[in-house]
């Protein structure tokens, strides 16, 4: 579940809206993305271990509050979620095939999650100011978690030049870990699969 739990801190941070924070920012632009499908490659190096964990598969977004995330490598780790407004689904796929299937709406941390994705979405920035000091540079934003207790020190958000998407989001840990993930083939506005967000 703490693998899941850090996944879905990646999630929240995927749809800021890069060009709010460019100098040629322009509304529309941001009001046009309405679907984002993306590839994405996930690693985590633990201070333990000189060889990272990697895993990857495939994320789908749909305007207002439809999010698919799934892992379709390695087989060990082959599971996935679904967000639709105020639920949230989750799944692991066996070695058979076999989907074992939970509903987590009512969980306190998809709640805290479905915070996070909406003060993102909207660019809530008090809200998000009440959990991290944000500094804006080029190109990129860093969040400095305000919880003292917790396990983050900062984020790192990167974000592609060429369309309103982020490329890169980089976690570090205050034990010295860190999780990487990277965004590729990225396709923003295209007509999504009729079973995008099926289980």
């Amino acid at each position: 579940m703490n693998f899941l739990k850090k996944t879905l801190l990646f999630i929240s941070f995927i749809f800021i809206p890069p060009l709010c924070f460019s100098q040629d920012y322009n509304p529309s632009k941001i009001a046009e993305v309405e679907t984002i499908e993306s590839t994405f490659r996930q690693e985590i190096s633990y201070t333990f271990s000189t060889a990272p964990f990697v895993c990857g598969g495939k994320m789908v977004f749909q305007k207002p509050d439809k999010i698919r995330w799934e892992y379709l490598y390695p087989d060990t780790a082959k599971s996935g979620f679904l967000f639709e407004k105020d639920k949230f689904i989750y799944w692991k796929t066996n070695a058979k095939g076999e989907k074992a299937i939970a509903d987590l709406s009512k969980r306190r941390f998809a709640k805290n999650i479905f915070f996070a994705i909406s003060s993102f979405l909207n660019m809530d920035m008090p809200a998000l100011e009440t959990i991290y000091d944000i500094e804006l540079l080029n190109n990129m934003m860093v969040f400095y978690s305000k919880q003292k207790a917790g396990r983050i020190e900062r984020i790192e958000v990167y974000f592609k030049k060429d369309i309103p998407a982020v490329s890169q989001i980089i976690i570090f840990h205050k034990n010295g870990d860190k999780t990487t993930i990277s965004f590729d083939d990225v396709k923003i506005n295209e007509v999504l699969p009729e079973n995008a967000f099926n289980i």
